[in-house]
């Protein structure tokens, strides 16, 4: 029984030591994330549209008109934008749409 568990441990530690498959170790010491954990904005490279978060969006929105926000969504088209329901400080509703890239502000 002993010997089973010496077995399972130094298994278990060899394991540990191993480079994950399809990282090599360049690009462990570079920093570089695999593929399975970047999202798909990373994978796609330059190609794609960096897009701005929603806290991002709604830090420009409560710096402009100040306020605060009731809900967000994301409207993907050629460019993506986000609708933000927001209640202004005279407690009037409105949609607000933001350019997901640029940050642009639109009544």
């Amino acid at each position: 029984m002993i010997r089973v568990k010496t077995l399972f441990f130094t298994l278990l530690i060899g394991l540990s030591l191993v480079t994950p498959l399809g990282v090599d170790a360049d690009s462990q010491a570079q920093g570089i994330q695999p593929a399975w954990a970047q999202s798909r904005q990373e994978r796609a490279g330059d190609n794609s549209q960096r897009i701005l978060s929603v806290r991002d969006v709604v830090e420009i929105v409560r710096g402009r008109f100040g306020g605060e926000l009731i809900s967000a969504r994301l409207e993907q088209s050629s460019r993506p934008f986000y609708v933000l329901r927001w209640r202004f400080p005279n407690e009037s509703v409105e949609d607000i749409r933001v350019d997901a890239a640029t940050g642009q502000v639109s009544r």
